[in-house]
Parts: structure tokens; C-alpha cells; sequence
């Protein structure tokens, strides 16, 4: 649509939506104004951990966390790109508000600084996807998402906003790529980058590769197109591998994170795309598409040659043990028909929207003919990758947002040029309708308004004494702050709140880098008093943190009678081990003596 180019954006609209979302964010927490602020996500308490090491001065390519897998430390996959900017704000906070008050505001801050940059790339993609006079459903739809929210609100500071927004960007640089080589290369540029941040995007990675390699098959003029992309994508990921790892650390392959694996995937990637462009263009289309699949084939299956342990994913390396310690209770990894049996209005109101807008796509590719057909189809191919992770892990729902917004926008836009075309009920119902298939939010606050009306009112708010997270509050985490710092055993659910809110080190915070850590926990915890003892003295810990809303995570059904947990449940504990807690604190913690 060149005719998007004629239309400004309109910063005033975004602008007045997103201070909107911003407001509907803060005011629930003027409830906390006694810093009750849960910050129960652990990747989220992770991030701070990491982003604080690096305003503290460690080296950008030392991603090692001193304080995880105590007392021997333990490496972290995750990227400085993301560090870098809330370590930035963290330098800026902490002369004015002091070292904690600045951790938290700045992950307060964060997430919906991004939302901004998010509203603006959702608007650039459906201007270009649509033309003009789309700008409000563009803003408005990843504002009801109940994904986009999730993923912008206050404390959310992992890396998941920011590749929200590199695919957003990728997803419209990549159809803009049809006509422009500087988004051509662009696109290349931000493949390399959504990679270095997380492989969780290398869908979109494949859905760049593909989107370039069929449109040349379609078009043999576009090879150029495809060149500048290729060359990009190599060059980029190469530049952020030499950016983000140590020269000590070049041949080791790791499936997830950026390495030598991905530096090789996309470079055979990109050499296929300009072979086949550059020698296949006289072919026929049919012959164009076998010429590039056998290619692509084969670079595929040399990268699985190579690195045979990325075969069964970024985590195929975990044994059937560490997965259950580490990722089985991550609601994340659940598959949606699992979400759907569990929490199906949750479920509903994450896939509803890629799900309509998958048969939109569906229809407008096959309305539509030429560049623009092509433009549909592009979109279509993103969508439709991010939708496959989300039917097998409900986290791709996070990513499968935004590539909807244009058909929501669009399907918007036809039910309203409809209905005023004749103002009846039913074409009013469809307008909402069309609304309501992409406002997440409020699929899934309206059954719950519902269910509330139906037993009698809303329930009543918990006391902020109880509940599971009085295990997360950081105020729970003075009494151990205060307290000389040392080695600590604890449920890894609440590891990285310890490395953030307190001087201490841990046996694990729950990562699957520190498998040996979650080894020791589980040991620790369930194993009987001899081994709880050896670890001890193993790792040289000085705390047992414990928190009774925690007890089931803690607990496995092959507990020794005489393990940690067992006591515990009776109220009673091994005679090395000295309370320091009163009763009625949220985290119990335990002085650690084998001399006694």
C-alpha cells in the first residue's frame, strides 16, 4: 500500500492511548503504598539481577551469575542488548533514590516505556499492510491484548517486551522488503538481533527466510531484495555473536543462545537464498520453488549434521529430571489444549484473536492479487509460525499478538464500512463482534464479571498477609537482608527474588544452565539428613530459606522421613539447624550449623 507512506503516524493518538494504558497500570498499585509490590515472575527478578551486575561494572561478554549455583556461580543465556538499557537507568536512579528504591522503579518504569515503542510499530505495520485510516484499531487492539499488557506491565523487565518489538519491526521490515532494499536489509539486521535476545524468536528468523525465498519464486526481480536480506542476516548475526561471546567461547555450540550454531544456520540460510536467486532466476516458478527447497534442505540438515544436540530444541539437552525440577510447572510451557483444560477462558483470550486472524489472512491472500497478495501472504507465513509455537507452548501467544493486529484492523474496518452501509442489529453486533474477537482483555475479564454476578458479587479481595505471594513481597526479604550474607538452600521458586533482594547466594534460582543446583535443592530439601548434610557442607551454606506457601513446589512424593520437608510438615527440624524467624514471617530461615 503506497499509500501508507502518505500518511503521517499520528503521535497524538498514540501517544493519548498509550498514557491511558500507562495510567490503568500505576493506579491499582497506589494500593501498595506500603511496598507490598509482588514481583512474582522469576525471570523478571532475574533480569534486575543481571542488569544491576552490569551497572556494578561486570563485563559485558561475562554473563556468569556470581551469586547462582553457590558457591561456583552459574552461566546466564540471556542477552546484554536487554541489560544494557535498564542498567543505563539504573545508573541514572541510583544517586537519587538510593540502591533499592531504584531497583524498583525502574522496573516499574520500564516495561511501559517500551509499550510506546510497541504502539508505534503496531501502527507502521498495519499503515503498511492497509493504507491510511487504520491508526486508531492499530493502537487500540494491541491495547486490549491481554498478551500485550502481560508482557508491558510494570515490573515486567524481561526480555519478552523487546521481542515483542523486534518482531513487530521484523514483521513489517519484511513486507516493506518487497519494494525497498533498505528494508531489505533492515530485515536482515533485526533477525540477527531478535536471535541475540532470544532464540524464542527463531520462528520468525525461518518466517524472514521463507517470506524472501517465496516471493523471489514468485517474482524473480525480488532476487535482489533477497540478497540484501541474506547478506544482512549473515552479517548481523555474525556481528552480535562477536559482540555477545567471549573468543574463548567461540566453538562451543549452544542451542539457546546466540553461538556458533546459529552463526553457521544463517550463514548456510543466506547462502541458499543467493544461490538460488542468483542462478535459478530462468527457471520456471514450480522449478524456482524446488531449486530453493533442496537448497534450503540442505543447509538445514548440514546445521543438524553439525550440531545434532539442537535437534530436539533449545532444551534437549535436559534430562527427564532436571525438566520436572525446572520447566514442568512453568505455566508457559503448557500446551494450549492443556491451558485450554485448565483455564479455558485464559486460554480462549490468548488464542482467540491469532485464531481469526489466521482465517482473515487466510481470506485476504486469496481476494487479493500481485504485491499485494503477496504482502497478505508474508503475513500470513509470520502468523502462522507464531500460532504452531502457540498450540505447543502457550508462550508463543506472546508473539503471535501483534502479527494479528493488521487482520483485526482490517476486520474492523470491513464490518464498519458495513454497518454504514445499513444500520441494523445484526451489522451492528458483527462491528462489536469484530472488536471483541481481538480485545483479549476483555474476553477474559467479561467471564469473570459474569461468574462473579452469577455466585453473588465479586469475591472478596485476599488479605495482604495471605496467599502465595507473601512469599515474593520484597519486604519479606528484610529479615534475611539484614543478617550476615551467606550461601542459601531454598525452593528455587523464590531464588532469583534472594539474589535480588538480598546480599546472599543461592544453590539455584531455577535455570536450566544449573542443573547441578537444582540437583542439590531437590536433594537438600527431600533427601534424608546425611545428604542434606553433605551438600551442606559441599557448597559451604549458612541458610535454609523456606516459605510454607511454597511447601507442594518443595516437595517431591519420594521425600525421605527424615528430610527437610517431612520435619517440617510436623514442625520440627534437624538439631544443626537454628530458627531465626518468628512464627508468623512469611519466609522461615534457618542458621546452618554442622558443628553442633
Amino acid at each position: 500500500m503506497t499509500a501508507a507512506s502518505e500518511e503521517p503516524f499520528n503521535w497524538r493518538l498514540i501517544l493519548a492511548c498509550w498514557a491511558v494504558v500507562v495510567v490503568a497500570f500505576y493506579l491499582p498499585m497506589l494500593s501498595h503504598a506500603g511496598g507490598i509490590l509482588p514481583f512474582t515472575d522469576n525471570d523478571d527478578s532475574m533480569r534486575m539481577v543481571t542488569a544491576g551486575a552490569l551497572a556494578d561494572g561486570q563485563g559485558w561478554q561475562d554473563r556468569i551469575v556470581d551469586r547462582d549455583n553457590a558457591p561456583f556461580g552459574s552461566p546466564m543465556p540471556w542477552s546484554r542488548l536487554v541489560d544494557a538499557p535498564i542498567a543505563g537507568l539504573l545508573l541514572l536512579a541510583r544517586p537519587v533514590l538510593g540502591r533499592a528504591m531504584a531497583d524498583t522503579a525502574v522496573s516499574l518504569a520500564w516495561p511501559p516505556l517500551m509499550l510506546l515503542a510497541a504502539l508505534a510499530f503496531s501502527v507502521g505495520l498495519t499503515r503498511r499492510m492497509l493504507g491510511p485510516g487504520h491508526q486508531l484499531a492499530a493502537v487500540l487492539l494491541p491495547a486490549l491484548s491481554i498478551v500485550v499488557l502481560g508482557e508491558f506491565a510494570p515490573g515486567r523487565v524481561d526480555h519478552h517486551n523487546v521481542q515483542i518489538i523486534l518482531t513487530t519491526a521484523l514483521v513489517w521490515a519484511t513486507i516493506s522488503g518487497r519494494t525497498s532494499d533498505r528494508a531489505a536489509i533492515a530485515a536482515g539486521l533485526l533477525t540477527a538481533t531478535s536471535l541475540a535476545v532470544g532464540v524464542e524468536t527463531l520462528p520468525f528468523a525461518v518466517g524472514a527466510i521463507v517470506a524472501f525465498g517465496l516471493r523471489w519464486v514468485v517474482d524473480p526481480a525480488t532476487g535482489g531484495k533477497a540478497h540484501r536480506f541474506a547478506l544482512a542476516l549473515a552479517a548481523g548475526t555474525l556481528g552480535q555473536f562477536l559482540l555477545a561471546v567471549p573468543p574463548g567461547d567461540f566453538l562451543k555450540p549452544a542451542c539457546d543462545e546466540i553461538s556458533d550454531t546459529y552463526v553457521v544456520a544463517t550463514a548456510l540460510a543466506a547462502a541458499a537464498l543467493i544461490v538460488a536467486s542468483r542462478f535459478g532466476g530462468w527457471l520456471a516458478p514450480g522449478w524456482r520453488l524446488g531449486f530453493l527447497t533442496l537448497l534450503g534442505g540442505l543447509a538445514a540438515g548440514i546445521v543438524l549434521a553439525l550440531f545434532p544436540d539442537c535437534r530436539a530444541g533449545p532444551y534437549g539437552h535436559i534430562d527427564l529430571r532436571a525438566y520436572d525440577l525446572l520447566l514442568a510447572q512453568v505455566p508457559e510451557t503448557q500446551s494450549l489444549w492443556q491451558r485450554l483444560m485448565d483455564d479455558p477462558v485464559n486460554a480462549l483470550s490468548l488464542a482467540l484473536a491469532p485464531a481469526v486472524g489466521l482465517v482473515v489472512l487466510a481470506w485476504r491472500s486469496s481476494a487479493t492479487r500481485g504485491g499485494e497478495r503477496t504482502d497478505w501472504l508474508v503475513l500470513l507465513i509470520f502468523l502462522a509460525f507464531a500460532s504452531l509455537v502457540m498450540v505447543a507452548e502457550v508462550r508463543g501467544a506472546r508473539l503471535a499478538a501483534m502479527p494479528a493486529v493488521p487482520a483485526g484492523a482490517w476486520l474492523v474496518a470491513a464490518a464498519r464500512k458495513a454497518y454504514a452501509g445499513r444500520r441494523d442489529v445484526a451489522r451492528g453486533g458483527a462491528l462489536v463482534a469484530s472488536w471483541l474477537a481481538f480485545s483479549g482483555i476483555v474476553q477474559f475479564l467479561l467471564p469473570v464479571a459474569v461468574g462473579s454476578l452469577l455466585v453473588g458479587g465479586p469475591a472478596k479481595a485476599a488479605a495482604p498477609a495471605s496467599g502465595i505471594t507473601a512469599c515474593y513481597w520484597p519486604r519479606s526479604f528484610a529479615h534475611l537482608a539484614d543478617l550476615p550474607s551467606g550461601n542459601v538452600v531454598a525452593p528455587m521458586t523464590i531464588g532469583s527474588r534472594l539474589l535480588r533482594f538480598t546480599a546472599d547466594s543461592v544453590v539455584s534460582a531455577g535455570y536450566h544452565r544449573n542443573i547441578a543446583g537444582a540437583y542439590a535443592v531437590d536433594d537438600f530439601l527431600n533427601d534424608g539428613e546425611a545428604t542434606a548434610a553433605a551438600i551442606a557442607r559441599q557448597r559451604n551454606l549458612a541458610y535454609v530459606v523456606v516459605c510454607d506457601e511454597l511447601r507442594q513446589l518443595a516437595t517431591r512424593s519420594s521425600s525421605a522421613s527424615d528430610s527437610f520437608v517431612a520435619m517440617w510438615a510436623e514442625g520440627r527440624h534437624w538439631n544443626w539447624l537454628t530458627p531465626l524467624s518468628s512464627p508468623g514471617e512469611p519466609l522461615q530461615i534457618f542458621r546452618i550449623d554442622l558443628t553442633r
